[in-house]
Parts: C-alpha cells; sequence; structure tokens
C-alpha cells in the first residue's frame, strides 16, 4: 500500500509541474476593477491599470467580446511608468514565464492610434533586487495583439514580489498600454508551503554547484525532478551527499514522501 502510495504521489506531484503555468485572461473580472484573481491568488494594480472590454481584440483573433487589462495616461504623456502588478497577500511569491507568449498591445491617444514603443518590464525580487528587460512592441491594427516572450536569462526561476511595466520611448506618442493572456510560472504561498518541509528536512547548499547534502531525523527515500517533472535522481537514503553534477543548470525539485504527505522542495543547480 506504502508503495502505492508512493507511486500515486510522485505521478501526482509529476502532473503537478507539468501543468505548473497559470493563465489569466480576465473573462472572470468585471469591467473597471483593479484586481484579479488567478489559480486562487489575488492580484492588485496600480496607477492607471484596470480591466477594459472591447468587441474583436483579442490574442487569437477571435471575435466577440474580450476583456484585458490595460491603461492610458490620462495627461497623454509618452514616458514613464504605467503601474504594476502584485499580490495582495504579500507573502505570496510568483514567476513569469519564459516559455509562453506574453499577450500586448500598445497604442496612442488611449488606444485611438497604433504605435510603437520600448517598454521596461521590472520585477522586484524576493529577496528585493531588481531585474529589468526592455522589450519593443508595435501594434499593425486595432484588432490583433501582439506577442513577446521574457528572456529566461533574466526571469526563469526568479522569485518576485512585484511587477512594474514602463514606457521608455517611443517615436510616435505611445501613451496606452493592454496586456492579456498575462501567464505565469508559479505562485505560490511559501509560508504554507515550506513551512512543514523546513520542520522536517534541510537542503544545503542552494543554490548549489553540484553536491547536494539533505539532513532529516529519520532516512526517506529522495526523489529528484526537473522542471517539466521528470525523475532525474533518486537517493535511498537522506543524510548523505547527493551528487547532482553531471545534471545541467537550472531549477529542480526534491521530493520525499513523509507521513504527513509528499514534501517538496526547490533547488537551483548553477
Amino acid at each position: 500500500m506504502k508503495q502505492k502510495i508512493l507511486l500515486f504521489s510522485i505521478f501526482l506531484f509529476s502532473s503537478m509541474l507539468l501543468n505548473a503555468q497559470f493563465t489569466v485572461d480576465f473573462e472572470d473580472q468585471e469591467v473597471g476593477d483593479t484586481s484579479f484573481t488567478v489559480n486562487g491568488f489575488e492580484f492588485k494594480m496600480t496607477d492607471d491599470f484596470l480591466i477594459s472590454e472591447f468587441d474583436d481584440f483579442s490574442c487569437d483573433g477571435s471575435v466577440g467580446p474580450n476583456k484585458y487589462m490595460d491603461t492610458g495616461y490620462l495627461d497623454q504623456a509618452s514616458s514613464g511608468v504605467l503601474g504594476s502588478i502584485a499580490p495582495v497577500n504579500p507573502v505570496v511569491l510568483f514567476q513569469m514565464s519564459v516559455t509562453s507568449p506574453q499577450c500586448a498591445w500598445p497604442g496612442s491617444g488611449d488606444g485611438e492610434h497604433v504605435s510603437t514603443g520600448v517598454f521596461r518590464f521590472t520585477g522586484l525580487t524576493a529577496d528585493d533586487n531588481m531585474i529589468f528587460e526592455e522589450i519593443e512592441l508595435t501594434s499593425d491594427n486595432f484588432t490583433d495583439h501582439t506577442t513577446f516572450t521574457f528572456a529566461d536569462t533574466i526571469w526563469q526561476g526568479v522569485d518576485l514580489k512585484n511587477l512594474e511595466m514602463e514606457i521608455v520611448s517611443t517615436s510616435d506618442s505611445t501613451d496606452y498600454f493592454v496586456i492579456d493572456n498575462l501567464t505565469f510560472e508559479t505562485i505560490s504561498d511559501p509560508t504554507s508551503t515550506n513551512n512543514l518541509a523546513k520542520t522536517l528536512f534541510d537542503i544545503s547548499p542552494n543554490p548549489t554547484n553540484g553536491i547536494i547534502r539533505i539532513t532529516t531525523l529519520e532516512n526517506m527515500e529522495v526523489n529528484i525532478y526537473n522542471n517539466l517533472g521528470a525523475l532525474v535522481k533518486t537517493a535511498l537514503n537522506t543524510n548523505q551527499d547527493i551528487d547532482l553534477s553531471i545534471l545541467p543548470a537550472g531549477i529542480y525539485f526534491v521530493s520525499l514522501l513523509h507521513e504527513e504527505g509528499l514534501i517538496t522542495r526547490k533547488i537551483i543547480k548553477q
């Protein structure tokens, strides 16, 4: 029975990793809302950001009403901070997807004209550092959104508290911005998911260059998965060195089956 539970837990954990991304299309929100909910977590918007709706204006060419998050400068300014998004609960962290394109549309005159602008996306990390990326976006018509993808060298695996969006420069008075189908890689509350794990086992060093030691009060089998949910390493016992040097750099998940349930911790292999 214990083996069946372990196999089911591993399957469930792998499935969770395979479906880790969360996309918010804003269709469940009300026009004028200044917050949105994705995967049960509420996010707030700042400055001019709010939920709007327009017909035949979508990411995939579909017709009919479509809701999205947008902003337009009331003073028609062409540079400066548009606003930001952040979890309402300040302990919640999120990561932006670097594999699924984000959907956006720049304009001028509060969306009356197509335009081109350079936008800066700035993230406030969990340890209160700043990361940012500047991306040029162009709108070609009044129906099709454009897409862009965040650079994995900047955003991958980075826990964020806040994401700020800003117009850096424009040649044709860009002062309006739409973002839709906003895709997160992960959204989590570390205080609820990690407290039990921290009391039961410790991993060091993390990040690691190759060798980790998992210290527990009792010996347990260790399973290590990559960020696609594939099992890449198994150790029969804890409280010993585990060599990950042959694995490529990236994010991995250490999983142990305890009587309290399946417990996982994220590690970073440099």
